[in-house]
């Protein structure tokens, strides 16, 4: 019943919750931006040619991360207009679809590399323009997704590699409004 699921659901994020509460500790972060990164469209691609008087595909990638003082990885927060699926209606699978590829593959790249694992967050920018690509050599479905992160995950450690890290962070909120 949804009673049940809505209990489960609760239970694990309460869970969560307090689990990072308790080992809250230290931390750098650091913040990267690299322009025209995906120029060949292996990632993802202009979805709509009709507005690109406008706007053609949003070129930047944009990385948030977080790592304990003595360098140990944490997380990184991948940000790029992509929008997210690439699987159908006809997909009976619970998955990540293309965002999953794409953190699975700079997960693995960042192992391969540092030797340490990491945690990839997929956050979507202005992705409803954008399409998912990884179809270069015909693929389609999970492999095509998995295309991506292969593809993605090059260019993602190495603006990683590139990050100036920092202990202290300063927070400012700002609320605009435009007509």
């Amino acid at each position: 019943s949804d009673e049940e699921v809505i209990d489960v659901l609760a239970t694990a994020f309460a869970d969560t919750i307090m689990d990072a509460r308790n080992q809250l500790a230290p931390a750098q972060w650091a913040y990267g931006i690299q322009e025209d990164w995906d120029p060949m469209d292996l990632v993802y691609r202009d979805r709509r040619g009709e507005n690109d008087f406008l706007y053609g595909k949003d070129p930047r990638l944009t990385m948030l991360a977080v790592r304990r003082p003595d360098g140990t990885p944490m997380a990184a927060v991948l940000n790029f207009g992509m929008h997210g699926t690439l699987l159908d209606s006809d997909n009976e699978l619970l998955t990540e679809d293309a965002p999953g590829g794409l953190e699975m593959g700079f997960e693995e790249q960042f192992f391969a590399t540092h030797g340490a694992p990491i945690f990839g967050m997929f956050m979507q920018a202005g992705g409803g323009d954008a399409s998912p690509a990884g179809d270069q050599m015909g693929r389609s479905g999970i492999p095509r997704a998995e295309a991506i992160g292969h593809a993605a995950a090059p260019t993602l450690v190495s603006l990683y590699d590139e990050l100036e890290w920092r202990d202290e962070i300063a927070l400012d909120v700002s609320s605009r409004r435009i007509e």
